[in-house]
C-alpha cells in the first residue's frame, strides 16, 4: 500500500516505535516525539502491536467497512429496468427543468 502525503509513519518508523517502547523501555511520549507522532498514536500502534503482533503494524485500507446511506441494490435494479426498457435514462436536461419565474420588483 502506498503511503498518502500526510502519512506521518511507515512500516519501518512503526517497528522502530513499538521496539523502544516495548525492548527499549523508552516512555511513550519521548517515543512518539522521536518518530514525529502523537501520543495518541503511538499508544494506537503499541495497542495495535500488542493485540495482533507485529501484523498489527501494517497499513489498513481506508475504505469504509459499512456505508449505511449506500443505495440499496433493488432500488438500483428497478433504475436499470427503466433505462434498459426506454433505451435511454430519464430526461432530467434543459427540456425537463421548469423556467425560473421572472423575479417580482421591490422584493
Amino acid at each position: 500500500m502506498n503511503l498518502h502525503s500526510g502519512a506521518r509513519s511507515c512500516l519501518a518508523s512503526r517497528v522502530l516505535l513499538v521496539q523502544r517502547i516495548a525492548a527499549q523501555g523508552w516512555p511513550v511520549p519521548q517515543a512518539a516525539a522521536a518518530a514525529g507522532l502523537s501520543r495518541r498514536s503511538a499508544f494506537k500502534w503499541l495497542r495495535r502491536y500488542r493485540e495482533q503482533g507485529p501484523a498489527g503494524l501494517v497499513d489498513r485500507s481506508s475504505r469504509p467497512q459499512r456505508m449505511p446511506r449506500a443505495t440499496p441494490a433493488a432500488s438500483m435494479w428497478v433504475t436499470g429496468i427503466v433505462v434498459n426498457v426506454s433505451g435511454r435514462p430519464p430526461d432530467c436536461g434543459k427540456s425537463f427543468a421548469a423556467p425560473m419565474p421572472p423575479s417580482i420588483p421591490g422584493s
